[in-house]
């Protein structure tokens, strides 16, 4: 209760704090009475949080997703409401396919729950095994005209109403549907009265998904294009590369023109299955392990190499060398600097955005990839707009002597009746005095007729606590299918045509469908636009961009997530393969080396460049202190943003800049926590 309160002063003060500052252009201002306790289902944990937001586990966030006609968000995912799809002759359990045919057990002996049991414990005669007791077969009696629901002896006649009026849901209701004013009808599905017109936008728009959307699309700037998809401005002009580079749309990297180098004697072999690349003697190709070569049995591999069967192979030690201004990343060299746009455009992936979004006329609104109007829908007067229909502000009535109760007129004046003498009506049915009868020897207890024997079990069989004798055979299934768990397994289950099996579910392969002004980014809705930014500033993903670059230490390169400094150094006689320093020897290892299966490594990690330190993960030498932004900006992993951030004005705000971490220890962008290299 201490807690309880002291929680419920906290929500008052910052209530009261909120309230006396200004919220910020395109904030919210939030009190208590818009706070409502939410919980992440993937993590059991629960916040207070503002209407219009969920919980994510961590943080409230804006925009509640949503999931197309015939499916169920679950989490991050839209689940279909078909159930997963099943061989003939086999079922979903929630897992697998089953095999409707169950295991079989020997002679004697049936298959029941996950065991072979004789069949059920004996019990005297008229009378069957209850777990562990042995109950009548006879139903507790009731006089004539009476039966036994279960608890005691009830009318078989159901209640009666006067006056031709139907029993429904405890009540006397009439045959008759409610009535509404002229010009609507009662909406039988929604149980209102509705507008016999149809609601309305103002000419050049029309409905869609309860808004008036303009025939107008947004327009860009000269030299850009709507982009529809992303609700930007793309610029006709493409990123560009420094020269001697060539810009990969699919990786968004600048790639060297040339081919990597390799030492005299060997070539570049590229295994475009792994997307790697290696320096191999000449004639020999690169599998993504090894450099192989197959040869006759009959002759012997040249010196330096292993005979394996038929081929010959050779482990290469170090990785093929890139020019200054690159470095290898998987079997191409890659440029240290980032793709550019023009002045005023934003790299987006391979793409570039223009600084300035997209826009409206005059009387318009930019939503998403639509320009909404912003005249109300229209409907008749006395109705309102609402779940797509002209809904009337006067609820359905009902003649006299009936009320409508928010689906059917029920009587105000008539009560069901009991026919029968003695009878009681309980709200449901009718209740009488007679008491449930069992018969010689056995006792009513509430709900059945039990008696003292005990179920008796053959020889070799030992009751199971819930009537039935169980044996030591096992089960058996048919040829195709396995036992396990007690059922018959077949196989993994398909889904319909646009849906993906997830392991236990059909989903779609479609991300959940957000709010407009919001796109589905890392499994969450992010605001679009909406949000305004200072000189210097683009809004872009719910956040306000610098128009400046992130700064790295001397000696590395911002790549566009870290500080990456030159290749790793090894000590002397060794090379570095592109994970570890290796020494050319194989297998046999000098002291301070260990063979880790393919080559001989040292038992001490690469060392780095004075302030960094190496990344396990890229393996690379990341600088040590994070990117720096100029004074009110922070790094937000790729770009330079305002440090205030959006936040909402009843959450906590974190305080700008990048954490601290401890020695030896840097802060990862990727999973927003300080982690030991």
């Amino acid at each position: 209760m201490v807690k309880l309160e002291s929680l419920l002063t906290l929500l008052s003060l910052s209530a009261s704090q909120v309230a006396a500052r200004p919220a910020s252009p395109g904030q919210t201002k939030y009190t208590l009475d818009n706070i409502r306790p939410l919980t992440d289902f993937s993590s059991g944990l629960t916040k207070c949080c503002p209407e219009g937001t969920e919980f994510d586990g961590k943080d409230c966030v804006l925009g509640v997703p949503l999931c197309p006609e015939g499916f169920t968000r679950n989490e991050d995912k839209c689940v279909s409401n078909v159930k997963p799809i099943c061989p003939d002759g086999s079922e979903f359990n929630g897992n697998i396919c089953v095999a409707t045919i169950p295991p079989v057990c020997p002679p004697g002996t049936e298959f029941k729950g996950r065991t072979c049991v004789t069949g059920p414990a004996a019990c005297p005669a008229g009378l069957e095994p209850k777990g562990n007791i042995c109950q009548s077969k006879q139903t507790p009696a009731c006089p004539d005209n009476y039966t036994f629901n279960g608890k005691t002896c009830v009318s078989v006649q159901i209640p009666q109403c006067p006056n031709g009026l139907d029993f429904g849901n405890g009540s006397c209701i009439s045959v008759s549907s409610p009535v509404c004013l002229s010009g609507a009808e009662f909406h039988a599905a929604f149980k209102v009265c509705a507008s016999t017109s149809s609601p309305a936008c103002e000419e050049g728009s029309h409905l869609k998904e309860y808004q008036c959307v303009s025939d107008i699309k947004p327009a860009c700037p000269d030299d850009s294009t709507f982009n529809s998809r992303t609700a930007r401005c793309t610029a006709s002009e493409k990123p560009s590369c420094e020269p001697g580079f060539q810009l990969d749309l699919v990786n968004k990297k600048c790639v060297l023109d040339e081919e990597p180098n390799c030492p005299p004697g060997s070539d570049l072999s590229t295994d475009f299955t792994s997307n790697t690349a290696r320096c191999c003697p000449a004639d020999m190709s690169w599998d993504g392990n090894i450099c192989g070569l197959e040869v006759d049995p009959t002759h012997e591999c040249p010196p330096g190499l292993t005979q394996v069967g038929t081929f010959c192979q050779k482990q290469p030690i170090k990785v093929p060398e890139c020019p200054p201004a690159s470095k290898f990343s998987g079997s191409r060299c890659l440029s240290t600097e980032l793709p550019e746009c023009p002045p005023g455009h934003l790299l987006d992936g391979s793409i570039c955005i223009t600084s300035k979004q997209p826009e409206c006329p005059p009387g318009l609104v930019l939503s998403g990839e639509n320009c909404l109007s912003t005249a109300e829908v229209s409907c008749p007067t006395g109705t309102r707009f609402e779940k797509g229909i002209c809904i009337s502000i006067q609820r359905p009535v009902c003649e006299d002597g009936f009320i409508f109760n928010g689906e059917d007129c029920v009587s105000t004046t008539s009560t069901p009746e009991c026919t029968e003498e003695g009878g009681v009506f309980n709200g449901e049915e009718c209740i009488t005095p007679h008491t449930p009868v069992c018969s010689e020897g056995m006792t009513f207890d509430g709900t059945r007729c039990i008696s003292t024997s005990t179920p008796v079990c053959p020889p070799n069989a030992i009751l199971d606590g819930q009537g039935d004798c169980i044996t030591t055979s096992t089960p058996k299934c048919q040829p195709g299918s396995i036992l396990v768990a007690g059922g018959c397994i077949v196989g993994v289950p398909t889904c319909m045509k646009g849906t993906v099996f997830d392991g236990k579910q059909c989903i779609s392969p479609k991300d959940p469908k957000c709010p407009v002004d919001h796109k589905w980014t890392n499994g969450r809705c992010i605001k679009l636009v909406g949000l305004e930014c200072g000189p210097g500033y683009t809004p872009f993903n719910g956040e306000c961009i610098s128009e400046n670059k992130p700064e790295c230490p001397p000696g590395t390169d911002f790549d566009g997530k870290d500080c990456v400094g030159s290749e790793p150094l090894c000590d002397e006689g060794l090379v570095f393969d592109g994970e570890e320093c290796a020494h050319p020897s194989e297998p046999a290892c000098p002291p301070a080396m260990k063979f880790n299966g393919k080559k001989c490594v040292a038992e001490k990690l690469p060392e780095c460049q004075p302030g960094t330190a190496f990344k396990k993960t890229t393996k690379e030498c990341v600088a040590i202190s994070a990117p720096e932004c100029p004074t009110g900006q922070v790094f937000n992993g790729k770009q330079c943003a305002l440090a205030s951030g959006d936040c909402m004005n009843f959450e906590y705000c974190p305080s700008a800049g990048m954490p601290a971490c401890g020695d030896s220890a840097i802060f990862d962008t990727t999973t927003g926590m300080c982690a030991d290299f």
